[in-house]
């Protein structure tokens, strides 16, 4: 089933469910919708949504227009409401632009304890798009804001980026990107989220609090290249390559916590930085090659430039 057909077959089967039995709960902004059996779980979302709206209105103004939360009975039910097929590990998924959040059940969930910071995260999509032009907010910030503020996966993010850090599968600015655009609706908890969050956090606390959300603020009227470039002083690529410097520190505090020896740990980025700089002087060396081969030499100014020798001396840049 694609395309247009399933889009028809996921609409009547919203409305068959919407209209089965629904129960609503209601105060101010707020309309939770819910399945009977589920009204313990609908005064838990109720009370969640005022709370975190409350917490960051000083941030993010909810403004006036309503926000339903629909809690679904059921992976068919789900989907429908969701506009898509979704894995079974995604808890919630936002239509931010409609005020409209779609749920599961705390017991559909692998993890019913982890329902809360589900909507919160749902929830902070749609006050990003209240106080923010969506086509300006990079998707990977996008999710590392919800992320971040709803104080989710820390220590998974740690771990995974760190093993993403020394396994050299971290995605380059414009893979994040580019993997991020064909990815529709929600994901599993993943590479593409746990870097997002990663980079969002280490902007953060690079440019500290108000300016974090000045810049969030500025994407309403401008791109976001053009919005950090006057915020930060930087382009996209270069937020990634001082994200990217600082990498080794998240490699080590993963390592420790993780039990594994500081010694041995450092023996292992010794040996990484070995095969980074071989690596390297292979580079050059095919260049001179081509040179004295009569090719023109493709290489950049900066590739000629001594690398550190160690992760430890790539320390971060100045601040701007």
């Amino acid at each position: 089933m694609k395309g247009p057909v399933l889009a028809v077959c996921l609409a009547c089967m919203a409305l068959l469910a919407h209209g089965a039995g629904a129960e609503v709960l209601q105060d101010g902004l707020f309309r939770v919708e819910y399945p009977e059996g589920a009204r313990h779980a609908a005064v838990a979302t109720l009370e969640n949504l005022k709370e975190i709206t409350a917490d960051w209105r000083h941030r993010l103004d909810p403004g006036d227009a309503p926000i339903t939360a629909r809690i679904c009975a059921s992976q068919g039910d789900f989907a429908a409401n969701a506009g898509f097929w979704p894995p079974a590990e995604v808890g919630g998924v936002a239509h931010s632009q409609d005020g409209f959040i779609v749920l599961r059940t705390p017991a559909q969930l692998s993890n019913p304890r982890l329902y809360e910071g589900v909507v919160r995260h749902e929830l902070i999509h749609v006050l990003l798009a209240r106080n923010t032009d969506l086509d300006h907010l990079p998707r990977w910030l996008n999710e590392g804001t919800a992320m971040h503020i709803s104080g989710e996966y820390r220590w998974n993010t740690t771990f995974l980026v760190a093993r993403m850090y020394l396994a050299g599968r971290l995605y380059s600015y414009d893979d994040l990107m580019l993997d991020f655009s064909a990815v529709k609706g929600e994901r599993p908890f993943g590479d593409l989220y746990a870097q997002s969050l990663s980079m969002t956090a280490f902007l953060y606390d690079r440019l500290g609090e108000e300016a974090f959300w000045q810049l969030l603020y500025s994407l309403r009227d401008q791109d976001f290249p053009a919005a950090l470039q006057e915020t930060a002083g930087m382009t996209p690529h270069e937020l990634w390559n001082a994200w990217h410097r600082s990498l080794w520190k998240v490699a080590v505090i993963s390592a420790v916590m993780s039990g594994f020896g500081v010694f041995d740990f450092m023996a292992l980025l010794v040996i990484v930085g070995y095969f980074r700089r071989r690596r390297h002087n292979r580079k050059v060396l095919d260049r001179w090659e081509q040179e004295e081969a009569g090719e023109p030499p493709v290489m950049m100014a900066w590739e000629l430039e001594r690398d550190s020798e160690y992760p430890w001396e790539m320390d971060d840049e100045e601040e701007p």
